[in-house]
């Protein structure tokens, strides 16, 4: 970061262009996935502006596209950044682009491309001048050498790469000097291969020597992988018991080990390997071993985890239980302590091969197993969203209310409030639009949104708005914005921003050039509501941002992180009123600090209105007259009045869904 800061001061392109590319891996290696997309953009913007080198922006960008997984596109800059090696004769990055090509490659299942770019890779690395490289570069040529050498072995099953990056891991621990770390992998390897083989008693004898070696060498961060796989184990055996204290063991290891990341989001990214660890630890909870308390408080542990940490709370809510006079009391019961009678709680994780569904009441709590796979869903909810855009009628409204709501009908029609708490691709569903018996689920039911029960509990446990809030109104047409996003001026912004303002005595109002994040923050003591009208959504790398006006003559695009820093404690009520703004990130978990929403309550406020899609800013202008109208003078949630002003919409002869539609409510 210092070195990217001097080359700036120096005005070096080149220096400048190198300097931010090894930022960029550093962050990758730290696991600090949020900063390492978020440079990327400017490294692009360097290379073009100087007209430098492009080979570093290539191959930032194909390790941000392989993050992504759109290994289309990681192909596409891999295969740019190996062109332009050649051409310039960098022999190491030649290497390094093969490598990456071959990875890609690998997770394509593209095994003749494999072979051919692997026997390139070999040639190269055995060419005399790549003696001259220092050290680090040939211990790194090495390790990718290791990765050629395994794809031409032709020994691993097409589609299951884990056998073979437990050898590569082997192969390069060896070259690098880690005895230790290599003859775990290769056991782990060996216990892969006996696994597939279906010889399970051979398999977990083999994982007793690597958790052995693990206790001896201090190996910690090779225990949880230990334990993953003697989950498995059991699990192949039907010990369900057994197999989920495994998986069990393997999450707290792991959490262990992301604790000691000093930044919440090195820690949240650090975690990403644990989702398929909660997948399989809550398909036994709540399947076989029936235990739905227990299954809802690993889903709550996995959806929120990277913002309760932020907020210094995760401790509290990590075991799914809090003493209250002496007595545990679980997640469960803490998240229906936030519950009227009335109120019905649906929670969905969206997994690869069916959806987990808890259902709360005030008292009760169940869970339902949908069958449908991720992608069909996917399918789907996108058909209908493309159908919402296009003004277009269409029966996938009622297919899906009837998929997600036939478990749970008696519940539903019993029920005035219904809060929806999902993941993608459930997240960007407007559960509000589905119809039931021809009728919008809106028309009958008062719906709200929340990131997870835990975040409920603690936002629930914030102060209402007063009965004299202060509001602060931010407006900001979009004129300066990078030229990439595209950005058109939204005309009624500034208008949005001057008409909230005034609903309220001494309403404060940051239009135009004055609408600076900096002059946000400074007007944030004692406000109770604030309003920014604004260009949101997601940037071309699919990560979310919040435009305001520029400061140094330099774009401002906001960030989760970002946000997260405002001083929003006190702040009850938070409208992000431009497009998309509660899309989540290319992370997919609407608890991860990259999400504008997730940004917002971390940094204190308690309720959020924010939209699913591009929205209109004539049609919005009219809505939020309606809303603030009816919200300020009934004082009812934030979610009752959106309803009532999105029923008025309807009403008032806007037939198009997706003038008014697109606005959720966040918040108890």
């Amino acid at each position: 970061e210092k070195a990217v800061h001097c080359a700036s001061i120096l005005g070096d392109p080149a220096y400048l262009t190198t300097c931010s590319y090894n930022l960029f891996m550093g962050y990758g290696l730290v696991g600090d996935r949020a900063r390492r997309l978020h440079i990327l953009p400017e490294l692009v913007e360097i290379s073009e502006r100087y007209q430098v080198s492009t080979i570093e922006v290539h191959a930032a960008q194909a390790r941000a596209f392989e993050d992504l997984g759109d290994l289309d596109r990681a192909w596409e800059a891999g295969a740019a950044a190996y062109r332009e090696s050649r051409r310039r004769g960098h022999r190491y990055l030649e290497i390094s682009g093969l490598s990456d090509l071959v990875w890609t490659a690998m997770r394509r299942g593209e095994n003749a491309v494999v072979e051919n770019y692997a026997r390139t890779e070999l040639q190269r690395a055995q060419e005399p001048s790549l003696s001259q490289l220092p050290a680090s570069y040939r211990e790194s040529v090495a390790a990718q050498l290791s990765m050629a050498m395994l794809a031409l072995g032709k020994s691993f099953p097409s589609g299951d790469p884990r056998r073979m990056q437990w050898y590569a891991k082997a192969l390069a621990s060896a070259r690098g000097g880690g005895q230790y770390q290599a003859r775990l992998y290769v056991l782990l390897a060996r216990a892969e291969e006996e696994l597939a083989l279906a010889e399970v008693k051979t398999a977990q004898s083999t994982l007793d020597d690597a958790q052995a070696l693990c206790n001896a060498q201090g190996l910690e961060y090779g225990l949880w992988r230990v334990y993953t796989m003697q989950a498995r184990c059991f699990a192949v055996l039907s010990s369900w018991k057994e197999a989920a204290g495994r998986y069990k063991d393997a999450l707290a290891r792991l959490e262990n080990l992301g604790s000691k990341l000093n930044d919440a989001q090195q820690r949240a990214e650090f975690l990403l390997p644990a989702s398929k660890l909660f997948e399989e630890t809550i398909s036994i909870l709540a399947g076989p071993l029936c235990k739905p308390t227990e299954a809802y408080a690993v889903d709550e542990r996995d959806r929120a985890r990277a913002l309760l940490h932020q907020l210094g709370r995760g401790a509290s809510f990590v075991d799914g239980e809090k003493e209250e006079g002496g007595a545990p009391v679980s997640i469960a019961s803490q998240v229906q302590s936030t519950l009227a009678e009335d109120e019905l709680l649906l929670q969905y994780r969206v997994n690869p091969d069916h959806i987990d569904l808890w259902v709360l009441t005030a008292t009760t709590l169940r869970t339902v197993a949908l069958p449908l796979h991720a992608d069909r869903l996917r399918e789907k909810a996108d058909a209908w969203r493309e159908a919402i855009d296009n003004g277009l009628p269409s029966r996938l409204s009622e297919e899906l209310a009837s998929f997600l709501f036939a478990p749970v009908r008696g519940e539903l029609d019993a029920a005035q409030g219904v809060v929806i708490v999902a993941d993608a691709p459930l997240s960007a569903l407007p559960f509000s639009l589905l119809r039931l018996d021809g009728r919008l689920l809106l028309e009958d039911h008062v719906v709200s949104r929340e990131i997870s029960g835990s975040i409920r509990v603690l936002l629930a446990s914030r102060p209402m708005l007063s009965s004299t809030p202060k509001l602060l109104a931010v407006g900001y047409d979009g004129s300066v914005a990078p030229a990439r996003l595209r950005i058109r001026l939204l005309p009624q912004a500034e208008q949005e921003a001057a008409e909230v303002a005034q609903l309220v005595p001494g309403g404060i109002v940051l239009r135009g050039s004055q609408a600076t994040a900096t002059a946000v923050a400074s007007h944030l003591k004692g406000v109770g509501i604030l309003h920014i009208a604004s260009h949101s959504g997601l940037d071309e790398f699919g990560e979310p941002f919040l435009l305001l006006a520029p400061e140094r003559s330099k774009p401002a695009l906001i960030r989760g992180e970002d946000l997260a820093q405002w001083p929003l404690t006190g702040v009850s009520l938070v409208t992000l009123a431009g497009c998309e703004s509660s899309l989540l990130g290319s992370s997919k978990t609407e608890g991860d600090l990259s999400s504008l929403g997730a940004a917002i309550f971390s940094g204190g406020s308690r309720d959020l209105i924010a939209s699913l899609w591009k929205v209109e800013d004539r049609s919005t202008l009219e809505l939020m007259r309606y809303f603030y109208a009816d919200f300020l003078q009934t004082r009812v949630s934030a979610a009752q009045s959106l309803r009532r002003a999105q029923l008025r919409m309807a009403h008032e002869g806007h037939n198009l869904q997706r003038e008014w539609g697109a606005f959720v409510s966040y918040g108890p």
